[in-house]
């Protein structure tokens, strides 16, 4: 299950020993990004991950000069995704997040967020931000069983009711 969660973008701190940089889009930036999503999803989707990162802001996190985690800001009123090694470090990915929204001059920011990422849950009702009261049972068609989906953040496709 998901929570889509929609909130206004403020800056706020965040205490994280976490290094954020905002990179520029490359083949070592891809091949960053898909180690790490290949780490918590369980399969590699460069294509995907490439059309992201030619059209958001993408920022790389790490931890004593290791890599540990990606997201990507935001394109219209919402960003996504973004994953981390750690589920622990998700509030500070978002917190980027947000603070890229504020930086856009967005008043208000939509985060899809699966309910086993309790960290982002916590961050994201913590902050203010409310669920939405469509929640959505979210369908993954993946040979790995064992997703880490309590360290990501998700894609959400836009559509028009």
């Amino acid at each position: 299950m998901t929570f889509d969660f929609c909130g206004e973008p403020q800056i706020r701190e965040l205490d994280s020993d976490l290094e954020v940089e905002q990179v520029k889009a490359s083949s070592k930036t891809l091949e960053n990004i898909v180690a790490i999503d290949a780490q918590v999803l369980g399969y590699r989707r460069s294509i995907d991950l490439e059309f992201f990162m030619n059209n958001q802001p993408t920022f790389l996190f790490r931890r004593r000069g290791r890599l540990v985690a990606y997201a990507f800001g935001c394109a219209g009123n919402s960003a996504r995704p973004a994953a981390a090694l750690d589920p622990e470090d998700l509030p500070a990915l978002l917190r980027q997040i947000e603070y890229n929204a504020y930086q856009t001059g967005l008043d208000s920011l939509w985060l899809a967020i699966p309910a086993v990422a309790k960290s982002a849950v916590s961050w994201a009702l913590t902050s203010g931000y409310k669920i939405d009261f469509f929640y959505e049972v979210l369908v993954l068609l993946a040979k790995n069983p064992l997703m880490n989906l309590d360290r990501f953040i998700i894609t959400q496709s836009g559509f028009v009711w």
